[in-house]
């Protein structure tokens, strides 16, 4: 690996150096044009679990969202962006603006009961406002488990705030079981979940969820007219209580037990109804509109599609409806310490909602508002560019970095969660040689594997080491390039669950709440779920078949609803993506049906079935036009183009696409020649109309990306049958070509011809030529004013050559300075573009371009180094002998069929 390290010209003398320092690894990826195309933040429907756009009404005025990284450079910061944010940011209309209506029985449209109309305004600097705006609260105590149990529950807990329209009021600061801080913390290990969850900071969302402290609401409704008075309490008692809500330890012994102002809540508010423990008196909580309008004997009256959704939901669990008289209750209590009471179930797994578009909502709102704060994504990024990097270095094509991501831009490297420490399951414990004899085949040769895991021993992974051919990589590696030290430590598991869910392919550890939410993740992020396993035999397959929630255990793994359809309004019951070909259906001795698989399903297998059903997900393949997506990896990483519109014509007439995949993005001509001073192709346009116009260009176009030349554009003039604007009678190409585009200067840089004069035509006033290409220095503003806009008719001005018109100004300029090549697509010539010729004089496929060229007895002209040698070409396209009217595939042969289908591909494209 070393050695081939050192092959690959573009990584400098040391990619070990890279890895070590952010600076220096942006500025080699930018340098040496190693970063993949950003997703367009337009592309709101993710991978395998989005739909279609006009199945999504909710996503209308979407975009994905975005996060901000401090010393990274800007195009890097929008790749991370696009790569990492799994939500969207803005949301779309409807959901911003609450537009979720029913018509009651009198026939007047009515705001939907479960979905409140958001505040105009909450500022958290004047908790106060929430006495006049909202004042119904939710009081709660935190799960007493792990970071991820912690979550669950709180995830509950914030959905249930928003939908009863209620002030969320936060625990006090404490200590979070396995969220170490740093020795010599300021605040003695104690956080709070606005530390992790960007939600204080997020107005948005506040609009929704106002949200206070404990000592915020014991200051507004701790008072003789408070709903939660201390009033009843002597001085010592309500002083201890004010010192709780400030930070509490969950001790009996403590001075500052947080039990004690818990318990004050649960004595003035009303206690949730839904109970844990034991599993047999579990329940599920059901909002159904009519049933809370108009009381309980309406549930009677539910659809027999109702009720069969709610008993397959429910299973074995009695739903208990939401009513009034929880909605009314001034302080609703939630007392998830306790085990009975324990909210340790997925909210989705939880609160069922009868309507799928108020659901669906809410799963949204999961996605779009529970997400980590941007430190956590923006360390993680870092950790994800250097392993894809590394593997561009070490084990890929360095003309193609990054051509093996998929388009949300995932790959690089797979990783897996092995989960040690206090884990309670001794048939999920394995040694290192058993997690690799459980999921060897899911690797492919040398990949780099990143391993988050809380085993401290640094020998236990020696075993796996041996067995698997590429790196294995640990969250210590990235210590100095992500500064992780100047982090604080208790984000370090956040940080492990965003660069794991990123694998690749990802291997977890069943009853993990870690290795879920890592699942749940990849889930948003829209990837494909045969990429998705877990290490204990028994379960290995278990996300690659559709289960209902109410199937099976509702905290030791994710269910695909969380993310599946989630952006439509319709109930989903199933994925799109298709059953693995080795499964067959086996009847069991109960008389049932099951589904047996291999146990083994190898990496190849799986990329050709993602390859596939990726190419049938976006369509990327024209009609007869196209190829199975295993036939075409240069659309890995593509999308379909986007048209703004006032309405949506994507799917009637975009036929290119935008970002084009990872392998053209990347993508480096093979007959560039490197310069210190910069090299140009200028042209003048053909006389004729548009399409021959459009025809020309297209040659041109592609002559000046195969010799990396910056492309000269002729200035604005008439066209022919283009001059009936009078407003307008002068036009340039980027007048009808989308040339400006980041997309289209990556690939062809392009300059005006004002542009080119100004920087390479300037003398001084000594008469000292400026740039490469002086002009004289009185006949300067001629040329400079005929360089903006020119036409072929008269007036004509005085020129050292006699009387010209002002294009014929810029001809002479150019002709001057210019080599014009003899080639001609008009004059039975074909222009043949062969490595092996442009390199050593010897073409490596003359057979090929003989054949081609044969059609009407053309003669063969090789593109060699001596064409390229000019500092500015200049092609006389206009006019014979050197006019281009041809289609350029026509005239131009490469050798090369992929990199001749590149430049097919670019201009389509």
């Amino acid at each position: 690996a070393a050695v081939a390290a050192d092959d690959i010209e573009v990584v400098g003398k040391s990619y070990h150096e890279n890895m070590k320092s952010w600076s220096k690894l942006q500025q080699t990826l930018l340098q040496n044009n190693m970063l993949p195309t950003p997703i367009p933040r337009t592309h709101t429907s993710r991978g395998f679990s989005g739909l279609p756009p006009d199945q999504t009404p909710a996503l209308e005025g979407a975009l994905r969202g975005t996060i901000h990284c401090p010393n990274t450079d800007p195009q890097i910061n929008e790749l991370l962006s696009s790569m990492l944010a799994s939500w969207n940011e803005p949301r779309g209309t409807r959901d911003d603006l609450a537009q979720y209506y029913y018509t009651d029985k009198d026939g007047t449209r009515q705001q939907h009961p479960f979905v409140p109309l958001p505040l105009d305004h909450f500022d958290p600097q004047h908790p106060e406002e929430v006495r006049t705006k909202r004042r119904r609260y939710l009081t709660f105590e935190p799960d007493t488990g792990g970071w991820n149990n912690l979550r669950i529950s709180f995830e509950n807990i914030l959905t249930l705030a928003a939908l009863s329209g209620r002030t969320l009021v936060l625990p006090p600061e404490q200590s979070m079981y396995l969220l170490y801080a740093k020795k010599g913390d300021t605040r003695n290990g104690y956080r709070q979940y606005t530390d992790y969850f960007n939600m204080t900071d997020n107005s948005d969302f506040l609009r929704r969820v106002p949200i206070i402290s404990a000592e915020e609401f014991l200051r507004l409704e701790g008072g003789d007219d408070g709903f939660v008075p201390l009033n009843g309490y002597d001085e010592t008692k309500k002083q201890h209580l004010l010192d709780v809500a400030k930070g509490c330890e969950e001790r009996k012994k403590s001075e500052v037990f947080c039990e004690d102002l818990y318990d004050h809540y649960l004595a003035h508010g009303q206690l949730q109804p839904l109970i844990s423990e034991p599993v047999a008196e579990q329940n599920c909580f059901v909002f159904d509109k009519d049933v809370f309008l108009y009381g309980d004997e309406y549930i009677s009256k539910l659809s027999e599609d109702v009720q069969a959704r709610i008993q397959t939901y429910c299973k074995n669990r009695p739903p208990v409806y939401y009513n009034k008289t929880m909605h009314d209750a001034p302080v609703w209590h939630f007392e998830t310490m306790d085990l009975k009471w324990r909210l340790l179930t997925h909210s989705y797994a939880l609160l069922f909602f009868t309507d799928p578009v108020i659901g669906n909502y809410y799963l949204r709102f999961a996605r779009d508002y529970f997400r980590y704060h941007d430190e956590v994504y923006c360390a993680a990024g870092k950790m994800i560019l250097a392993m894809q990097y590394e593997k561009d270095v070490l084990f890929g094509d360095a003309h193609n970095p990054g051509a093996d991501l998929d388009r949300e831009l995932v790959g690089g490297y797979s990783s897996l969660h092995v989960r040690r420490g206090d884990l309670q399951f001794p048939e999920v414990r394995f040694d290192s040689a058993t997690w690799y004899e459980n999921t060897k085949e899911l690797w492919k040769p040398n990949e780099i594997l990143y391993i988050a895991t809380d085993e401290r021993n640094a020998t236990f992974f020696d075993d796996f080491r041996r067995k698997h051919s590429g790196p294995l990589r640990f969250f210590d590696d990235f210590r100095e390039l992500a500064d992780l030290d100047s982090i604080d430590s208790t984000l370090y598991g956040m940080i492990e669950t965003v660069v794991s869910s990123r694998g690749s392919v990802f291997a977890g550890t069943w009853f993990s709440t870690f290795s879920g939410y890592i699942v749940r993740l990849r889930g948003y992020y829209g990837m494909s779920k045969y990429f998705t396993y877990y290490s204990w035999l028994d379960r290995k397959f278990f996300m690659h078949e559709w289960m209902n929630v109410g199937s099976g255990s509702l905290f030791a793994r994710e269910y695909p609803v969380a993310w599946t359809g989630i952006d439509g309004d319709k109930f989903v019951d199933n994925d799109s993506e298709k059953p693995r070909k080795k499964a067959r259906e086996v009847v069991s001795v109960d008389g049932g049906t099951f589904l047996e698989r291999d146990t083994l399903y190898p990496r190849d297998e799986m990329e050709e079935a993602k390859a596939v059903a990726e190419s049938e997900l976006n369509k990327l393949g024209r009609g007869l036009a196209g190829r199975p997506m295993s036939e075409t990896p240069a659309l890995l990483g593509a999308f379909r183009g986007h048209v703004s519109c006032d309405v949506n014509v994507d799917n009637s007439v975009v036929y290119w696409n935008e970002p084009q995949g990872h392998r053209d993005y990347a993508f480096k001509t093979p007959f560039g020649v490197g310069t210190d001073k910069p090299k140009y192709l200028a042209f003048t346009p053909d006389g004729g109309g548009f399409n021959n116009i459009r025809m020309s260009f297209e040659i041109i176009l592609i002559i000046a990306a195969a010799l990396d030349r910056i492309l000269v554009l002729p200035p604005e003039q008439p066209m022919y049958l283009l001059r009936n604007d009078a407003a307008k009678r002068h036009r340039g190409l980027d007048a009808f070509f989308d040339i400006e585009s980041p997309s289209f200067q990556k690939r062809v840089r392009v300059i005006t011809m004002e542009q080119f004069v100004m920087k390479e035509g300037l003398v001084d006033i000594e008469g000292q030529p400026q740039g490469q290409f002086p002009a004289d220095v009185e006949e300067f503003d001629h040329l400079a004013t005929a360089a903006k806009e020119c036409n072929k008719g008269m007036p004509k001005k005085k020129w050292k050559e006699g009387d010209l018109t002002s294009c014929d100004i810029v001809h002479a300029y150019l002709s001057k300075h210019g080599t014009t090549p003899e080639i001609s697509a008009s004059h039975h010539q074909c222009l043949v573009f062969d490595k092996g010729m442009f390199d050593t004089g010897k073409p490596d496929d003359e057979k090929g371009a003989s054949e081609f060229c044969s059609s009407g007895k053309r003669k063969m002209v090789f593109l060699t180094k001596e064409f390229d040698e000019p500092q500015l070409l200049y092609i006389q396209a206009g006019k014979p002998p050197t006019r281009m009217l041809s289609h350029y595939y026509g005239y131009m042969y490469f050798s090369d069929v992929a990199v001749g289908n590149y430049y097919k591909r670019l201009v389509r494209d």
